[in-house]
């Protein structure tokens, strides 16, 4: 590998530098330089196993942080001022209702992560439905309320203290059994399996050319019908809806997600002005 042009400041970054390259060799010299930067941007020591990088086949390595390195993200910045974390379950009348636990005859749906900071006014809310993440497998076949709960905290925290690049192993399918803080490349499966019925968890730069457009083409269309109607410019429902990432830098299903929720919103506003 060759020598990485990096200006580390002291002997400690050093030595994190060292750590990345040494516990990631199958990464390329970018993608250690950009774990490095996140890491000590951050504040995460990848040897107490804070911060790592995942690398599927020939895609871009995806860099990963435990639930509670995103807190400590958070608590560095002074500004948390709480979290509140509710599961959301099916009563059995069939209405949805948010409890602190799933009891026993309701059936778990999702989970909703309020978080508070202490220079905002309004509180960042987040909620996420469990038939989007659960694999039935490993973790989620043994304990699926405390693993959507951390999925919905990521999401959370992510948006409120403006997280970029990173990524918790929640959120991926438990059934590729990712290792923490090592650099541990999955191949690539190029045939056409799903998990759950849906297109494998893959960035959207890694899809097929002429379905990159397609992708690129319905968020362009999504986006510019809600900067229209909600009178918002296209950089700020960016920001707030793709947390400032372009498309290219999805995954797929986070994509599909997100394509979603936009078109929710869009047709909050219509209605809105409907009514209005």
């Amino acid at each position: 590998m060759s020598k990485l042009d990096i200006n580390v400041k002291n002997d400690e970054m050093q030595e994190m530098l060292d750590l990345i390259r040494a516990k990631h060799k199958n990464l390329s010299d970018v993608e250690i330089k950009h774990l490095y930067h996140l890491a000590s941007g951050y504040g995460l020591d990848p040897n107490k196993n804070e911060i790592w990088a995942v690398k599927y086949g020939s895609a871009p390595a995806t860099i990963f942080v435990g639930r509670d390195g995103l807190l400590g993200i958070a608590h560095k910045t002074g500004q948390l001022d709480g979290m509140e974390t509710k599961v959301i379950v099916l009563k059995k009348d069939g209405e949805p209702a948010e409890t602190d636990i799933a009891y026993p005859g309701t059936k778990l749906i999702g989970a909703k992560c309020t978080v508070y900071r202490k220079d905002m006014t309004h509180n960042i809310t987040v909620s996420v439905k469990i038939d989007e993440y659960n694999s039935n497998k490993s973790n989620w076949r043994s304990m699926p309320e405390t693993m959507i709960k951390k999925v919905a905290e990521a999401h959370a925290l992510r948006r409120a203290f403006s997280i970029h690049g990173v990524y918790i192993p929640e959120e991926f399918d438990q059934a590729d059994n990712i290792p923490k803080a090592k650099g541990y490349e999955i191949k690539k499966n190029n045939s056409s399996k799903k998990t759950n019925g849906k297109k494998e968890h893959i960035p959207v730069k890694d899809l097929e050319s002429k379905d990159q457009e397609k992708v690129k083409d319905a968020f362009s269309k999504i986006l510019n019908k809600l900067a229209i109607a909600s009178d918002t410019s296209i950089e700020t429902i960016i920001e707030d809806e793709l947390d400032g990432k372009n498309v290219d830098d999805l995954f797929y299903d986070e994509a599909e997600d997100i394509y979603r929720n936009l078109e929710s919103k869009l047709a909050d506003v219509v209605k809105e002005k409907k009514t209005a």
